[in-house]
């Protein structure tokens, strides 16, 4: 035997072990049942969701609540708001200087 020493061929006994397994089994009932079992899983079909393929199915993730979180609160402006800006910026009441 070439090799490491301590590596042991067994190959031989498994040999032998396969032998007898297969000269006691019956071949008629083990291949019927076989065959038998074949034809269950054949029959028996995955549990898949089929509508999900093509984008058929809508696909979403729902959050967690948002935590303090607080609706806009419309501002209500006083009367005199625009007038203000218009003061401020210049808008509106200016008069053309190149007429």
């Amino acid at each position: 035997m070439e090799g490491d020493p301590e590596l042991i061929d067994d190959s031989e006994f498994y040999h032998q072990l396969l032998k007898e397994f297969l000269e006691s089994c019956d071949r008629g009932a083990s291949g019927s049942a076989f065959y038998a079992l074949k034809k269950q899983q054949l029959k028996k079909r995955k549990l898949v969701d089929r509508r999900a393929s093509k984008s058929r199915k809508i696909r979403y993730h729902v959050h967690e609540k948002i935590t303090n979180f607080m609706a806009p609160v419309p501002m209500v402006l006083p009367p005199m708001t625009p007038k203000l800006f218009e003061n401020l910026f210049g808008t509106g009441s200016q008069k053309s200087t190149t007429a």
